[in-house]
């Protein structure tokens, strides 16, 4: 099963489980890092892939039952680690709802994106179409704006403003399979642009993935590229999730690092300096990803 999270703004993140007959999974967010003390948001728990057979009293096969629960629970009227007299527990079960609930308008839901990839399943993804939902490398070169998002057709990106930070730029570029360490943040003079173009890797073994980065804008070390696995978090800690970057490379670079089979390649596009610089950009990939 999948759990998505979200805050006012929508989608922050979602995290692939797995459980057996009568298993139990327990999960602490304290020790997430990005959901802390006084989060105000919602989790969605989507079925993934269930083998739940239903025969009738003859054998014959009647319906696959989807069969799973969650309850939240809540520590209320008192700070961390300070006790207080009655129960600071609070617990609230998760409501279900089917897809029927959906197509007799009883309410209105949107996943807010493409469906994910959960490591050990196949990407099994289609769309009402019959089409494959995987959102692969189409080849050639993609071309693009910070903060307006990749132009190439058929590529999924999002943009924003991150405020403050930027990668700093004092490691060398990483490479094949292991990358680099995240070099930590600089403090940028303001908030800058970004842009995330992503990237299935749909087949069954990993993928070593090398980007040819070009920067195109007015200014020619105004510009960073990075590798992150599945997600980007622009505010919070840009070092969550990092692969590879271009280090103290200008302008022109090549970087890469491996995308584990069923994951999903982030390439992160991000101003340095404040926005409106010219911030245009190309690259294209080479390697195992499909």
């Amino acid at each position: 099963f999948v759990i998505y999270f979200y805050d006012q703004n929508g989608l922050l993140d979602y995290i692939c489980q797995k459980l057996n007959e009568k298993q139990v999974e327990y999960i602490d967010l304290q020790t997430w890092g990005y959901i802390n003390e006084g989060f105000k948001g919602s989790a969605i728990i989507s079925a993934w892939f269930w083998e739940h057979d239903v025969f009738d009293d003859t054998g014959f096969f009647v319906r696959n039952l989807v069969g799973l629960g969650a309850v939240a629970i809540e520590r209320k009227g008192t700070r961390l680690g300070e006790d207080v007299p009655g129960d600071e527990a609070a617990g609230a079960r998760g409501i279900p709802f089917r897809q029927s609930d959906e197509e007799d308008n009883e309410f209105a839901f949107c996943f807010m994106g493409y469906p994910p990839l959960c490591p050990g399943f196949p990407d099994l993804r289609f769309g009402e179409d019959g089409e494959d939902n995987c959102r692969r490398y189409p080849g050639g070169i993609i071309e693009g704006t910070v903060g307006s998002g990749a132009s190439t057709p058929g590529v999924f990106s999002i943009s924003g403003v991150q405020g403050g930070n930027r990668l700093g730029r004092f490691l060398d570029n990483g490479q094949c399979p292991d990358g680099n360490v995240c070099p930590g943040t600089f403090a940028a003079p303001t908030t800058v642009n970004y842009d995330a173009i992503f990237f299935d890797n749909c087949e069954g073994g990993d993928a070593c993935v090398t980007i040819s980065f070009n920067w195109t804008g007015a200014n020619a070390v105004a510009g960073q590229a990075a590798f992150y696995l599945n997600s980007y978090d622009p505010n919070t800690d840009i070092c969550l999730n990092h692969l590879a970057d271009n280090g103290s490379t200008p302008a022109a670079q090549m970087f890469g690092a491996v995308i584990p089979a069923g994951q999903t390649l982030v390439v992160v596009v991000a101003e340095i300096f404040a926005p409106g610089v010219g911030g245009t950009y190309n690259f294209t990939l080479t390697g195992d990803l499909p």
